[in-house]
């Protein structure tokens, strides 16, 4: 009976391993949004039962032993093996030691991830996570060559394939439950063009990244900077400058590859004008982000006068030269393409909106912060029904 509930209970134990595992691959990314939340459910209870199996498999176990058999065996063993207190200690302790040395010995194929946001060190202490675990197997490897073959210090190789063998169960455990997270996976960015970079690194100095751009569109899309692929187009449409090339599935996989198109007449630009130029792509880019982790879905106006107001708060950043130039490109221009009459019309809608603000302020006593927001509030909505007016993109929002 005993030996029947053993099995009975290891074999229910692994059908919750299977059920909490194969849930774990087969869950929507956004599963905890839906109704009753049947897939938790199904974590949660897999988890408890599984425990609870385990333990009632490890208690028959035990009980199925004689108790006058199992201390013949440990005698048994005990002349076998000397396993004293004094030896298992000093083992643990040389292979604690051979671990730091594995580790110190490890570092020259890490990747370093100094200086980057912080969603791209997580990619790339994943990928080191990865090579360590590997790395771990074959040093072991070679230490259990070489100890049984001399057939001394075999403890030591055995606790060494015990650490790898926990350390695999461990990164498992974590790419399982990190399958459906929403985040860039890529460890490294795609290859762009140098300028391209550039002007990235131009627009995440500026705009105060994982500092004062924290929770912003900005943070969104910079915390999938991996993931942006910013290519030149073949077709040079005078009409489109540049754009995103929005999926039409909202899903993580499509996270992966945030592609941007540019006209290749911008190729003998400047760094400035192209990081300008991106400051509003790459706002699109962040707007799916958005809608993909946050369900923050915004219309197609309201979409472009969001990236027109972003793209004037990286403007006023810029110094004063660096606004001219730009503002010289514009006007010499502006008649090349439909969507430089709205930029030079934001800034003055920028103007018309601060002015108003500050006569609020004077009217209400309005806070340094209230009158920020309702500067860039301002903004957005005289942007808004300026764009919807636009015959341009009346006929893009179609």
């Amino acid at each position: 009976m005993i030996k029947i509930a053993k099995w009975l209970f290891l074999s229910l134990w692994f059908l919750c391993v299977i059920a909490f595992i194969g849930g774990q691959f087969l869950a929507p990314p956004d599963y905890h949004l839906l109704p009753g939340n049947p897939w938790g459910n199904l974590f949660g209870t897999s988890l408890v039962f599984g425990v609870i199996f385990f333990c009632l498999f490890v208690l028959f176990l035990v009980l199925e032993q004689p108790k006058k058999r199992k201390e013949n065996k440990i005698i048994e063993k005990q002349n076998k093996y000397n396993l004293s207190l004094k030896r298992i200690l000093s083992r643990l302790f040389l292979t604690g030691i051979i671990g730091i040395i594995f580790g110190i010995a490890m570092l020259p194929f890490m990747t370093v991830a100094d200086e980057l946001l912080f969603s791209q060190k997580v990619a790339i202490g994943g990928q080191n996570m990865i090579r360590m675990v590997a790395l771990w197997g074959i040093f072991t490897l070679i230490i259990s060559l070489i100890t049984f073959w001399r057939k001394h210090l075999r403890m030591v190789s055995v606790l060494l394939f015990i650490c790898w063998l926990i350390s695999i169960v461990f990164l498992v455990f974590l790419n399982m439950f990190k399958a459906n997270d929403y985040e860039c996976k890529r460890s490294t960015p795609y290859k762009l063009p140098n300028e391209f970079n550039r002007s990235l690194d131009l627009i995440s100095q500026r705009m105060g990244i994982d500092s004062t751009a924290q929770g912003s569109t900005w943070q969104s899309v910079f915390n999938y900077r991996n993931c942006l692929d910013i290519e030149y187009s073949n077709n040079d449409d005078k009409n489109t400058e540049a754009y995103f090339l929005k999926p039409t599935l909202n899903n993580a996989k499509n996270l992966q590859d945030l592609k941007i198109m540019v006209n290749p007449s911008y190729k003998q630009f400047d760094d400035l004008t192209l990081a300008f130029l991106l400051s509003h792509e790459i706002i699109h880019a962040g707007q799916y982000v958005n809608e993909v982790t946050l369900k923050t879905k915004l219309g197609c106006y309201e979409a472009e006068a969001n990236a027109f107001t972003a793209q004037q708060s990286f403007l006023t950043l810029l110094n004063q030269e660096e606004q001219r130039s730009i503002f010289t490109r514009l006007n010499d221009n502006v008649e090349k393409n439909p969507t430089f009459s709205i930029i030079l019309l934001t800034d003055k809608r920028a103007n018309e909106s601060t002015q108003a603000c500050l006569k609020l302020q004077k009217e209400n006593n309005l806070t340094q912060q209230q009158m920020y927001k309702c500067s860039w509030e301002g903004l957005e909505s005289k942007l808004l029904k300026d764009i919807k007016e636009d015959s341009y993109y009346q006929e893009q929002c179609k």
